[in-house]
């Protein structure tokens, strides 16, 4: 009785996981419109490591299941592009902030002295 539970519980919980990503896949989908040439290019990659030379009388069962997979390594390389694009623009973000206080002290000094009599 309780193997039975656990197949079922292990069912339900990998249909909800499939549900989730033909979720992700779809947004994804609805947000291709909005990148840019460069981000449009890096999905189309397909020597994948994992990959394996075929014959034609001989395709492996890893191979398939490597072409059903596909999505979700093209989701991974995406994601990871983006979490790199992500910091980069925080470090950039934190030396603009840096220069604008500076020139914001320069700016200070400037109407100060100007202000000032001599």
């Amino acid at each position: 009785m309780t193997m039975s539970r656990e197949y079922n519980h292990s069912v339900k919980y990998m249909k909800d996981l499939m549900i989730k990503a033909e979720r992700i896949l779809a947004y994804m989908q609805m947000c291709r419109k909005y990148e840019t040439q460069d981000e449009k290019v890096l999905p189309m990659i397909d020597n994948h490591p994992m990959q394996l030379p075929t014959t034609d009388n001989n395709i492996l069962p890893f191979q398939t299941t490597m072409k059903d997979f596909q999505y979700l390594i093209n989701f991974w390389r995406r994601l990871n592009f983006a979490q790199i694009i992500t910091k980069e623009l925080r470090t950039e973000k934190c030396q603009l902030l840096i220069q604008a206080n500076y020139l914001r002290k320069l700016m200070k000094r400037y109407f100060i002295d100007e202000t000032s009599p001599m």
